[in-house]
């Protein structure tokens, strides 16, 4: 072959410079300490392979959190009881 037309099938197959195949980002989902418990968060995750994911599947996946409540909330409604605790 001539040394044209080995670069005109390297240009056909690869592309020129820079217009290469798009290589995306993997897009990896962290799980906080709550989430590892949560067998459904784990089960939709595995169900995506990583370099498949989108931002918008993460996105959904923990938009289908259930939310945890905040310590602070269970201190306001309930009452302070002070005393002595004793193991007899």
């Amino acid at each position: 072959m001539r040394e044209g037309q080995i670069e005109d099938t390297i240009q056909h197959y690869y592309g020129s410079e820079g217009d290469g195949p798009y290589r995306r980002t993997p897009k990896v989902f962290l799980f906080k300490q709550d989430e590892l418990d949560n067998d459904e968060v784990i089960f939709a995750v595995e169900n995506i392979p990583t370099f498949k994911r989108t931002e918008k599947q993460l996105n959904e996946i923990r938009a289908h959190l259930p939310e945890v409540e905040s310590k602070d909330n269970d201190e306001e409604v309930g009452e302070k009881v002070s005393g002595t605790i004793s193991f007899v």
